[in-house]
C-alpha cells in the first residue's frame, strides 16, 4: 500500500511538473508574440504617421504631375522584402494571438480575462483597420493612381492630373491616418496585456 501510494504521488507530481512546463512554454510564446507584435505595429504606425503628416503634405505642395510620379515611384519601391516582412508578418502574428485569445476566453483557461480581451482587441483592430483598410481601400487607390501616366517631358499639370491627384490625396490620406491609429491602438493594447500578465 505504501509503495502504491508513493508511486501514485510520484506520477501525479510528474504530470503536474509536465503541465507547469507546458504552461510556462505557452506563456513564453504568447509574450514573444506580443513583443514582436508591438514592434511590428509600432513600425507600421510610424510609417503611416510620416505619410499622413509629412510625405502627403509635401506632395500636395508639388504640381500634380510631379506628385503623381513620385507617389507611383514610392508605391513600387515600397514593395520590398523588409517592408513586406513587417506588413505581412504583423497581421500574421495578430491572427495567431487572436486565436489564442478567443481560445483562452472560450475555455476560461486564465485568471486574467482582461489580458485575453486586450489581446483580442489589439489583434482585431490591426487586422480590420490596418490590414483590412490597406487591402480594400489604400491599395486599390494606389492601383488606380498607377494607371495615370505622366509623360517625361510634361512640365505642367493638366486638369486631369490636378483632379486625379486631389481625389487621390483627399481619400488616401484620411484612410492612411485610420491605419496609423489602428496600429497605435494595437501597440497600446499589447503593451497593456504584457503589463497585466506580470
Amino acid at each position: 500500500m505504501v509503495q502504491e501510494a508513493l508511486l501514485q504521488n510520484h506520477t501525479e507530481n510528474g504530470f503536474s511538473q509536465h503541465e507547469q512546463e507546458e504552461s510556462g512554454n505557452l506563456e513564453l510564446a504568447i509574450d514573444t508574440l506580443l513583443i514582436v507584435g508591438i514592434v511590428g505595429a509600432g513600425l507600421l504606425s510610424g510609417l503611416y504617421f510620416i505619410f499622413s503628416f509629412c510625405v502627403m503634405w509635401a506632395l500636395n505642395e508639388q504640381p500634380a504631375n510631379v506628385a503623381i510620379n513620385i507617389m507611383n515611384a514610392i508605391n513600387v519601391t515600397i514593395i520590398n522584402p523588409i517592408f513586406l516582412s513587417v506588413f505581412m508578418g504583423t497581421p500574421a502574428i495578430c491572427m495567431a494571438l487572436l486565436c489564442i485569445g478567443f481560445r483562452s476566453v472560450w475555455i476560461s483557461s486564465t485568471d486574467s480575462p482582461l489580458v485575453d480581451w486586450l489581446i483580442i482587441a489589439g489583434s482585431g483592430v490591426l487586422l480590420l483597420f490596418e490590414f483590412g483598410v490597406t487591402c480594400t481601400i489604400n491599395v486599390p487607390l494606389n492601383n488606380n493612381l498607377a494607371k495615370i501616366r505622366v509623360l517625361p517631358l510634361e512640365t505642367t499639370s493638366s486638369s486631369h492630373h490636378v483632379e486625379a491627384w486631389h481625389r487621390y490625396s483627399t481619400t488616401w490620406t484620411p484612410w492612411n491616418t485610420v491605419r496609423m491609429c489602428a496600429s497605435m491602438m494595437t501597440v497600446i493594447c499589447f503593451s497593456m496585456a504584457l503589463r497585466f500578465k506580470k
